[in-house]
């Protein structure tokens, strides 16, 4: 929960380092993910999306809910920081 493309990338590693086919499987965020990750790791032979987000080139994971009111999730979500290089990231 890094931000797409470095949890894309994070996955393509982890599965190109995999002997053989694989199958990716992805639940909610986890779609663009293992999408994302598709394309770049040449083993990865298909997809399976469980409850997950479809969403189109260019637009994101949280702006595919606009439309929608906000999940109560939101409101118990605590921001902190990780270290991420020289840079800072955040995690809920």
């Amino acid at each position: 929960m890094r931000g797409l493309t470095a949890d894309g990338e994070y996955i393509a590693s982890f599965v190109s380092q995999i002997d053989g086919p694989v199958l990716l499987v992805g639940h909610s965020y986890g779609g663009p993910v293992i999408t994302y990750a598709s394309a770049k790791a040449e083993n990865a032979k298909g997809l399976v999306f469980v409850a997950s987000f479809g969403v189109d080139q260019g637009v994101s994971t949280l702006g595919s809910n606009e439309a929608f009111p906000p999940a109560e999730l939101d409101c118990s979500l605590l921001p902190r920081t990780f270290p991420r290089g020289a840079e800072t990231g955040t995690e809920f």
